[in-house]
C-alpha cells in the first residue's frame, strides 16, 4: 500500500497535484537508523483538506507514491 496521510500546520497555498519529498536527516551518519524504506522518497499529493479547529488551522495531505525507485527490491514493498 503506497498511500500516505500527513497532518501539517495549515497553509492556504497547499493544493493537490504537487509533489512532496519525505526524508530523514540523520544526526549520526555512522549509525544506521531503521527506517521504513517505503516512507522515504517523493509522494504525489492527491487531496488537501483544510481544517479549522478552534483557533488552529491544519492541512491534511493525502498522497500516493508513484514509484518505489531503482534500489528497491519488490520484497521491500
Amino acid at each position: 500500500n503506497l498511500q500516505l496521510s500527513i497532518d501539517n500546520i495549515g497553509d492556504t497555498n497547499r493544493k493537490a497535484g504537487k509533489f512532496v519529498d519525505v526524508f530523514k536527516r540523520s544526526i549520526n551518519p555512522e549509525k544506521e537508523d531503521i527506517v521504513d524504506k517505503k516512507l522515504l522518497g517523493r509522494w504525489f499529493v492527491t487531496k488537501v483538506r483544510h481544517l479549522f479547529l478552534k483557533d488552529k488551522y491544519y492541512n491534511v495531505l493525502s498522497c500516493i507514491k508513484t514509484c518505489v525507485g531503482p534500489d528497491s527490491n519488490i520484497k521491500d514493498v
